[in-house]
């Protein structure tokens, strides 16, 4: 009886042993430019109201802002309330972080930094 149990102890300690999964390495995203960003205001949600230019040697992005929104409107668009939106690689660090309140009233610089790559990007209120 007792070499039994033992013989069910080994074979549950080898089961347990080889049935662990081993961990996958993690691929980092070797993509080297930012895939998208716009501009929308506090509580539009995720509305693109606001379209990005970036630059032809992708170091610039300017946004047309347009002094009232909606355009017929007497509303008028606080830059210091902006909220930038981007599309960067999942295992990206974004400084300052987006998808919070930003003041684009002047330019400001955005540091995206994922796992092979470091981009800058320059924001600049106007054309």
């Amino acid at each position: 009886m007792k070499k039994l149990s033992f013989i069910v102890v080994i074979a549950l300690s080898v089961l347990m042993l080889n049935s662990c999964k081993k961990a996958e390495p993690i691929v980092r995203n070797e993509s080297t430019e930012l895939a998208d960003i716009y501009g929308t205001l506090e509580g539009q949600g995720g509305s693109r109201l606001f379209e990005a230019r970036i630059s032809a040697n992708k170091d610039t992005i300017y946004f047309d802002i347009p002094y009232y929104y909606p355009a017929n409107s007497d509303n008028e668009v606080n830059l210091s309330k902006i909220i930038l939106r981007s599309v960067v690689p999942s295992d990206a660090i974004v400084s300052p972080a987006l998808g919070t309140v930003q003041d684009v009233s002047k330019p400001f610089k955005l540091t995206i930094t994922s796992g092979t790559w470091c981009y800058q990007i320059f924001y600049s209120g106007g054309p």
